[in-house]
């Protein structure tokens, strides 16, 4: 690639990071920015594309504190999963076995839930997988509102906290981290509760993570905490891509020099919000939520029953 390969887009990407496609229209002396030689300024709108999304399935969260393929919902009956609304694909002597939604396309399989036994001759429990799709900052809020609702099967919300913070570390007093987190998983575990953060393991949203923590993944609870996250800024983002799959995360912590997050494992649903961005932190996700809690607030009752939000700022 001569030249190009050690040249930084816009985007925060090195050339050879990019699209094949991308590549060779740079090596065709297209008008994408390459650094500040370049008179054109790289904006999102003009130097980025919309494409099918090829990062979407579960999550099995890997190492840390808490380890989880997937959150214990219960011991199995079979008027648990006629509840779900899923049926079981043939339970065998298998460790781990996938249930399958009755209505969906043919080969649109979306594999929420799975049935899990710790031997052969042990009872077997219904785990929910945790979601995630990356998703285009610009997505209409009535769509993504029918992923969560058609494709994830998520309930209405009765009460919506929206969680607001930054990224900073800086620990929290006990007393205060202790009504913070009490306070947070009272008003959650009302029924029907939506959690929305950034998803990010790091700031405020580390902590409301390990005040839901139990609940979320061992209680069976019904609280739905879900991550906005910007995708650009996902730590290990690689291992999300590929379409429908379930992705092992393995977090490495902060990485000197770059300016990448994990992922919190004490969330059940992520939105990663795709700019176009690579390596730096934007607006992306911020855009995306704040449509999404603004058409959340404006739906009549019609939607079905729509609740108050709570917010809690970090100041």
């Amino acid at each position: 690639m001569g030249h190009f390969s050690n040249l930084r887009c816009g985007c925060g990407r090195f050339l050879e990071e990019h699209d094949i496609e991308v590549i060779q229209e740079v090596q065709m002396n297209s008008t994408i920015p390459l650094g500040p030689a370049e008179p054109e300024r790289w904006q999102v709108k003009t130097h980025t594309r919309a494409v099918p999304t090829t990062a979407f399935g579960t999550v099995e969260f890997q190492g840390g504190p808490h380890p989880t393929k997937a959150r214990k919902v219960g011991l199995y009956p079979q008027s648990l999963c006629s509840i779900h609304g899923y049926e079981e694909l043939g339970l065998k002597d298998f460790e781990l076995q996938m249930v399958q939604s009755p209505n969906v396309e043919k080969g649109g399989v979306w594999r929420l839930y799975c049935i899990v036994r710790i031997s052969p001759k042990s009872q077997p429990f219904l785990c929910l997988l945790l979601q995630y799709v990356r998703i285009n900052y610009e997505t209409p809020p009535e769509t993504v509102v029918e992923l969560l609702l058609r494709e994830w099967r998520l309930r209405v919300p009765s009460l919506v906290i929206s969680v607001l913070g930054g990224l900073a570390n800086a620990p929290l007093q006990a007393k205060l981290a202790s009504v913070v987190k009490r306070g947070i998983l009272r008003a959650a575990k009302t029924t029907g509760a939506w959690v929305i953060t950034n998803g990010l393991d790091a700031g405020v949203t580390r902590h409301v993570g390990e005040a839901l923590g139990e609940e979320v993944h061992v209680r069976g609870s019904k609280i739905v905490a879900l991550g906005i996250a910007p995708w650009g800024v996902v730590q290990q983002r690689n291992m999300l891509t590929g379409a429908d799959r379930v992705c092992q995360y393995h977090a490495q912590g902060t990485l000197a020099g770059r300016q990448e997050t994990a992922l919190n494992p004490h969330h059940n649903y992520f939105l990663l919000a795709d700019n176009g961005t690579s390596g730096k932190f934007s607006t992306a996700e911020i855009c995306l939520r704040r449509r999404l809690e603004q058409y959340l607030a404006q739906q009549p009752i019609g939607l079905s029953r729509l609740g108050k939000f709570l917010l809690l700022s970090e100041r």
